[in-house]
């Protein structure tokens, strides 16, 4: 990052934003480089356009995009939700990495390995998410490492699931898929949980009634609902393995 900063002449001590782009495709090695290069002029076409600095490049299959803090730093997500829907105007699905507060060069390296160990598994976890940020990714990272530990530390975590398990297979396969969706997905959203699963709100809220009847508390209670978080999360990177 400092050697871009030098060649451009930006300010490093003022850059602490990098956006990630990786094009989703499953094209040969020397077709990705070029598509590669086409988000990359788009990236920098659109900073260019919204007037934000930093450096960008290739590194290792992904586009690296530094972004210099501005008077609308606020606005950085918003920014990065309109880079997103200028790609997929031209048709470019892309894994978006967002993280923020990178002081020096040792945290961007470890956020920037972070986001290339764990994508995979992050898109498996939160597949209905346009940005991953740090802490989603960490959080994935997490989440693998109690898998890796094997099956009583899967067990253990998962426990908070139980009382769900020991209904008729229908309807726990429904109240899971529920409840999944609605922690995981849509933070708690009845409205938009219903529209990804194509249920009427109110079978939504029935089930969610069910499931906090069956767990013998609310399910947004904390820190109760923070232990749900990680055993659906759990759950849904084995189902996806």
């Amino acid at each position: 990052m400092r050697r871009l900063a030098d060649i451009l002449g930006i300010d490093v001590a003022s850059i602490h934003t990098m956006w990630l782009v990786r094009p989703e495709n499953g094209l040969k090695p020397t077709t990705s480089a070029q598509l590669n290069e086409q988000v990359l002029k788009i990236c920098r076409d659109f900073m260019q356009r919204q007037h934000l600095a930093g450096p960008s490049d290739i590194y290792d299959n992904t586009v690296v995009l530094f972004i210099q803090d501005t008077p609308l730093s606020s606005q950085m997500l918003a920014h990065a939700e309109n880079l997103m829907a200028c790609l997929e105007e031209e048709a470019f699905p892309v894994s978006f990495g967002f993280f923020t507060n990178q002081p020096d060069t040792s945290s961007v390296r470890k956020s920037f390995l972070l986001y290339q160990n764990h994508l995979k598994n992050a898109r498996t976890l939160y597949p209905a998410s346009a940005f991953l940020s740090q802490a989603e990714l960490s959080f994935t990272a997490d989440c693998a490492e109690t898998i890796a530990r094997g099956e009583a530390m899967v067990r253990q975590v998962t426990a908070p699931l139980e009382p769900l398990l020991h209904t008729d297979s229908t309807i726990q396969e429904d109240l899971l898929a529920t409840l999944s969706v609605y922690l995981l997905d849509t933070q708690a959203n009845v409205s938009r949980t219903a529209e990804l699963l194509y249920l009427h709100k109110n079978t939504v809220k029935y089930r969610l009634h069910k499931i906090n009847s069956l767990l013998g508390y609310l399910v947004t209670k904390m820190p109760e609902s923070n232990q749900l978080y990680t055993a659906l999360a759990v759950r849904r990177l084995l189902d996806g393995q």
